[in-house]
């Protein structure tokens, strides 16, 4: 199953498809789609900072995960040094 979701400014659209790993797409770019170098755990959403510049992302690691931050214009994920275990969902706080 492949989960799509838009960046909250709509300029940003993000495929998850299992072990496929994760998509950008930019629909007004050159290069329209870019694989990332890390996969979610499925089944669970990015979640997108209000600023449509920036998402959070779990990134498995067997039994737990670890949280990571994906800053679109860097093209850089940052992982955060904590481990979580399941379940566990993402949010940005609009503050």
């Amino acid at each position: 199953m492949v989960s799509l979701q838009w960046s909250p400014d709509g300029r940003y659209l993000l495929a998850r498809g299992g072990l496929a790993g994760v998509y950008l797409i930019r629909p007004d770019s050159e290069n329209p789609i870019a694989q990332l170098d890390f996969f979610g755990v499925p089944e669970v959403s990015q979640a997108w900072a209000p600023d449509g510049q920036r998402f959070a992302v779990l990134i498995s690691l067997g039994e737990t995960s670890r949280i990571g931050i994906y800053d679109v214009d860097a093209a850089q994920l940052s992982e955060l040094p904590v481990e979580v275990q399941r379940p566990f969902d993402l949010a940005w706080s609009t503050r």
